[in-house]
């Protein structure tokens, strides 16, 4: 994230996490899905997928108002907690990876926190090397 794009997260109140799932989604439902949690909650939710060798991993890319800023838009001033159950709750979500250079909550209960380290060797097929090999 760039520096000028925290400050404005800041002064809204608002913060930005993506969370990186091994799995492909029907992008029609999920618009059924977000658009009322993001009426209630607040914020917005992007979508990316990439597939590579048969296997996807599809991007939710949030950002939520979690406290008040100078700007701010209203906040449920629940963080990310109602978010990560919305993913687990509706769209069976378990698991998945943070993008670590966005904010990193603490927990994503009751979806697991898997680190990059142990994500991505599994999606990918290919181990991670410490020595280059």
């Amino acid at each position: 994230i760039w520096p000028a794009e925290a400050v404005v997260e800041r002064l809204a109140g608002t913060l930005n996490v993506e969370l990186f799932v091994a799995d492909n989604f029907d992008w029609e439902a999920a618009i059924q899905i977000l658009a009322p949690f993001h009426a209630q909650h607040g914020g917005r939710t992007e979508l990316r997928a990439r597939t590579l060798q048969g296997k996807t991993v599809t991007a939710f890319d949030v950002i939520m108002p979690v406290g008040s800023g100078i700007l701010s838009c209203g906040s449920s001033n629940k963080g990310f907690q109602p978010w990560f159950e919305m993913l687990h709750s509706d769209f069976g979500i378990t698991s998945g990876s943070v993008h670590t250079g966005k904010y990193v909550p603490l927990s994503g209960a009751p979806v697991t926190l898997v680190k990059p380290v142990d994500f991505w060797p599994l999606v990918s097929g290919f181990p991670v090397s410490v020595d280059g090999v």
